[in-house]
């Protein structure tokens, strides 16, 4: 299994579904890239991390399906 350094592609402060989210893009210049996404509700954080998504969309999509599926409520 290859090892990769993965550099620190950019940190944004976004919304999804009303909650302040924090989303981290990693990637490496000849490989996969990643996500780590933070969302904070009510003192708590919620953390998912996303192999191989090239863009916002699919990652507000996956998040969206997540929220979604695990009845979150408020």
């Amino acid at each position: 299994m290859r090892d990769y350094n993965f550099d620190l592609i950019s940190v944004d402060k976004i919304k999804i579904n009303d909650l302040d989210t924090i989303d981290f893009l990693a990637g490496t210049d000849d490989g996969p890239q990643m996500r780590y996404v933070i969302l904070r509700r009510e003192g708590k954080e919620y953390h998912f991390i996303f192999t191989t998504l090239t863009s916002f969309e699919n990652t507000k999509y996956y998040v969206d399906t997540l929220l979604n599926s695990l009845k979150f409520k408020d």
